[in-house]
């Protein structure tokens, strides 16, 4: 069995069993899975607006969300950004368009030298082989004669 390393822990504001009040801090103690202890208080000092409620605006919450939402945009790579990709930032939907346009051209160009087109005028540099016949509705051009 191997050991998982947890590098961080998040508590959430309300707890997902209903055997739980809200704010509630469970702490297990013992390594058999011994006492548990059940605190209050935890989440306790995180606001959470409601979509319509007007009445908890306040300065506090409305600053932390300039924040936050700050922070967000400063990790957001724009079209024409050179930012160096990383995990902790994201591209705009422009940015995401343009790169996967700039992929597909690249991959389409090598399809279109590595295979010979049906539709259009093409050339292979080795020898064809048709193993059951050619069938030609015009004329066929051959330099050294059929």
């Amino acid at each position: 069995m191997s050991d998982i390393l947890i590098k961080s822990r998040v508590i959430p504001s309300n707890p997902r069993s209903k055997n739980y009040p809200a704010g509630a801090t469970v702490v297990r103690s013992g390594s058999g899975g011994g006492s548990t202890l059940i605190t209050g208080g935890g989440g306790t000092n995180i606001d959470i607006i409601k979509v319509d409620d007007m009445r908890s605006l306040t300065d506090k919450n409305v600053l932390s969300s300039l924040r936050v939402l700050g922070e967000i945009l400063s990790r957001i790579i724009k079209n024409d950004d050179e930012t160096e990709l990383s995990e902790e930032n994201t591209l705009s939907s422009l940015r995401i368009t343009k790169e996967i346009a700039e992929s597909a051209k690249i991959i389409l160009d090598k399809i279109e030298k590595t295979y010979l087109s049906k539709i259009e005028n093409d050339e292979a540099a080795g020898l064809l082989t048709f193993l059951k016949g050619l069938i030609s509705k015009e004329l066929i051009e051959a330099n050294n004669g059929l």
